[in-house]
């Protein structure tokens, strides 16, 4: 699930044409996200692509 998320919403940086990219998903959504993104990382490190989760929380935020 998690790299389907990546393809879409981090294609243009991706592709060169955007320096970064930044998305969120729900824990529900992707539960086991740590782990999908250590092995994507491993993958595309190699290749100067770098995944970081920037922020965790417990609660939907929703203002």
């Amino acid at each position: 699930m998690l790299e389907k998320l990546i393809a879409y919403y981090c294609a243009p940086a991706l592709a060169g044409i955007k320096s970064s990219n930044i998305f969120s998903c729900y824990k529900d959504k992707c539960p086991d996200a740590k782990t999908e993104i250590q092995k994507l990382n491993k993958l595309l490190n190699k290749k100067d692509i770098y995944i970081e989760t920037l922020c965790e929380s417990a609660f939907n935020c929703v203002s």
